[in-house]
């Protein structure tokens, strides 16, 4: 029934020319995950957004609530989108790639926005976003206060302190990932690095001790809610292993999606740093 439904629809579209790309501004943007929703919020006016996911309302994984009130929120469905009838459809690298086909098969002009491991590449997106959404002159405003930011942080920054992020489970961020970005651009070292990590890999308890970080970094997501993966955060060896071993959490919020929010999350590790470091340690 479903399949007979998006048949009609999609006949309809054709014939009616609906969902063709067109060369104006974009007046309907949907945003079809998390991180789409973070970047055609602080770009896009909101008489232009025709919607944005639910996630973008939920504070310990979005930094963009605040803009998100107020406005529609959909699941991501194809039946939610197709009501909205969207001259442009935004979606993440890890959006439903079935959705996504299905959407371009019923004639809507749907882009897939790439995913940032460094903050040139988030420039970039931003870029690429912007050009889609016919909005340069407000991502150039958006991308100068983000150098302006990063300047500061590396004039201001340490010296090296070795550090580590640990996820639950065990895994580490490598040095491509955005968060081997923020931790280099508040001027410390990342661990991961010397282990030939790129992405998200498990360094064994083994290593973590032998080579003794100065600074254990963690998310604060659902840091209440007990899971299997979480439990090795809880082992004697990370809680008592480490003489002198200091532990902080980032919010998660400013670490889930490339965003300019990655930019806070340097700052607040930065600041951390030097508050909880003196300055020999920092040379």
């Amino acid at each position: 029934m479903r399949f007979i439904i998006y048949t009609v629809l999609f006949l309809s579209f054709i014939l009616l020319g609906w969902g063709e790309e067109s060369l104006a501004k974009p007046l309907r943007v949907v945003s079809m995950s998390l991180c789409s929703d973070e970047l055609v919020l602080r770009l896009v006016d909101r008489e232009n957004i025709a919607a944005v996911t639910k996630s973008a309302l939920i504070p310990y994984i979005s930094s963009v609530t605040e803009q998100a009130k107020g406005m529609k929120t959909i699941m991501g469905t194809v039946e939610e989108i197709l009501m909205l009838d969207p001259d442009l459809i935004i979606a993440g690298e890890y959006t439903d790639r079935q959705k996504v086909s299905l959407l371009k098969q019923l004639g809507f002009n749907v882009k897939l926005m790439g995913n940032s491991k460094n903050f040139d590449e988030l420039k970039n997106v931003i870029r690429e976003v912007a050009q889609l959404t016919e909005e340069q002159s407000k991502a150039e405003v958006l991308i100068k206060d983000m150098e302006k930011r990063l300047q500061r942080l590396y004039i201001e920054k340490p010296s090296k302190i070795n550090v580590v992020f640990y996820w639950p489970g065990g895994r580490v961020a490598g040095t491509e990932t955005m968060i081997h970005s923020i931790m280099e651009s508040a001027g410390v070292y990342n661990m991961a690095e010397q282990f030939g990590i790129q992405y998200y890999d498990v360094l064994n308890l083994e290593n973590l001790v032998m080579n003794n970080p100065d600074l254990m970094i963690m998310s604060d997501y659902k840091t209440e809610i007990p899971t299997i993966l979480r439990e090795i955060l809880s082992h004697p060896v990370i809680t008592k292993g480490f003489p002198g071993r200091k532990t902080m959490h980032l919010p998660s919020q400013f670490l889930l999606c490339g965003s300019p929010a990655n930019i806070d999350a340097a700052e607040i590790l930065s600041a951390y740093v030097k508050e909880n470091f003196k300055k020999d340690q920092r040379k």
